[in-house]
């Protein structure tokens, strides 16, 4: 989980007289120097009698893991949340109602972790609406942009300077680069004093805006979703707006379309009805072509919907096919400039060994969609499973990948008492999938990555546990890690 780092002062100072969010900030030494408002009301606790107190002796964490050990974890600079825990009342008592805690790393001087906030919400309840939106622009604020979302996404300082802009946001403005450009350079000069505006009014305000926003790009009109919120600095001043762009193209050019069909339906309804009219002994026959006609715009709907699912099926494959196997061409370029700059001849050999290395891996990744594509909707085809050579295969696929040699990683196999069998082929897929976005997505800030792959087989079953210690998947996202290439 990557960890989030927020301003000590301005983070007190914004929720110590709060009466919805529980506060309670304890130094490096696990004293508490914070017990705002709601935490008295919460507990009955007055401010005066908890600050300079160990903080262990008022969260009872009834863990495995003693509850010192979580209040180290977050000085450590990890962030995180312990749902529906305890809390001690006034008169030592264990409290009745359950909380749910998030542990935040406060910065002090020099950018180290000097204290920890523990955000305390009722399990039951929620925060006034103020205060959650508050708390979720002070931690979205607070979130590194990443350089290749699938959006744009964009921050500009309040001198109207691109401060960070990902390939996204170059596309979305039609320009090669953006980053330090201000935005005279970005935008045509009425988009920019619109642009300017919004930016202006959301600083001054220190409120976020949400707008429908329509480009001309190519001769094609484009349409956005764009969110932009406030960013405060280290003062508590907001000094910068970051945003991202959702492209509602495609949805709203289906809306016209549909309202267009409609529109004709609609036409082709009055010219039946007035037909009908001049036509009244034809009206049974009228009837029963209707009836004919319902039936078959049911079933073209029902075909339109199944290819819908198909050709977004089909799109999610070629996404995938595509970036996978972009990755070793890319190997093979970078050893083709090599080779044409290396002066000594007897390195020509190695080269075209690693090249070779690469083009194998590239047939067999060929081979291996090939032979997903043929039995994806096949039956499934148990073989006795080696558990440890399907991971040494597919640490041996992923070894190309950036970064791969400074990832720590360890596999554990539990399996020789319980023999297993499964369709390889599934199994592979499974684990070249988990652990190359293991290693794709590892965080490097910490002073160790690493992944853990455990294997254990039981009589009736078996589990796969791969563990790393990357940027983690947000909690909004869980839902959807299901959906195909998501």
């Amino acid at each position: 989980m990557q960890a989030l780092t927020i301003s000590g002062h301005a983070l007190a100072q914004s929720l110590s007289t709060n009466k919805a969010v529980g506060l309670c900030v304890f130094d490096d030494d696990l004293l508490i120097r914070e017990w705002n408002l709601c935490m008295e009301s919460i507990t009955g606790i007055r401010n005066s009698d908890c600050i300079g107190q160990p903080v262990v002796n008022f969260f009872p964490l009834e863990e495995e893991v003693q509850a010192e050990e979580y209040f180290r974890k977050a000085l450590s600079g990890d962030s995180f949340m312990l749902e529906e825990k305890p809390i001690l009342t006034k008169e030592g008592k264990v409290s009745g109602n359950r909380f749910d805690l998030h542990f935040l790393p406060l910065l002090g001087e020099e950018s180290r972790v000097k204290g920890v906030a523990v955000l305390v919400f009722e399990a039951t309840t929620l925060p006034d609406a103020a205060d959650t939106e508050r708390y979720k622009t002070t931690i979205r604020s607070l979130r590194s942009f990443l350089r290749y979302a699938p959006m744009p996404v964009f921050i500009i300082d309040k001198n109207f300077v691109v401060q960070l802009s990902n390939d996204s946001f170059n596309s979305y403005v039609g320009r090669q680069k953006t980053m330090g450009l201000p935005l005279d350079n970005v935008f045509s000069p009425a988009a920019c004093k619109k642009q300017k505006e919004v930016i202006r009014k959301v600083i001054e305000s220190a409120e976020a805006d949400l707008s429908h926003e329509v480009h001309l790009l190519e001769g094609r009109k484009l349409h956005f979703f764009v969110t932009r919120f406030p960013i405060w600095n280290a003062d508590g001043v907001v000094d910068a707006i970051g945003g991202y762009a959702l492209d509602l193209t495609k949805e709203i050019e289906q809306q016209e379309i549909i309202q267009g069909l409609l529109e004709e339906t609609i036409k082709l309804n009055h010219e039946l009805e007035a037909q009908n009219e001049e036509l009244a002994e034809e009206r049974e026959k009228v009837a029963a072509t209707n009836k004919r006609l319902k039936h078959q715009k049911q079933e073209l709907r029902k075909t339109l919907s199944e290819l819908s699912d198909r050709n977004f099926e089909l799109d999610q494959i070629m996404y995938k096919t595509s970036h996978d196997l972009r990755s070793p061409l890319t190997s093979i370029l970078g050893l083709l400039s090599l080779a044409k700059l290396e002066k000594d001849p007897r390195m020509i050999p190695e080269y075209l060994g690693y090249m070779e290395n690469r083009v194998e891996k590239l047939d067999n990744f060929v081979k291996s969609m090939l032979t997903y594509a043929k039995t994806s909707r096949g039956e499934l085809k148990a073989e006795k499973v080696d558990w440890e050579s399907i991971i040494e295969e597919s640490l041996s696929n992923l070894n190309y990948l950036s970064n791969y040699s400074k990832i720590a990683i360890k596999v554990d196999c539990h399996c020789e008492e319980y023999p297993c069998k499964s369709d390889l082929l599934r199994l592979r897929i499974i684990f070249n999938n988990l652990i190359g976005n293991a290693i794709k997505y590892s965080d490097f800030s910490k002073k160790q990555p690493y992944i853990h792959v455990t294997v254990k087989t039981f009589p009736d079953k078996a589990t796969i546990c791969i563990e790393d210690n990357g940027i983690g998947i947000d909690q909004q996202f869980m839902q959807d890690i299901g959906k195909m290439f998501f």
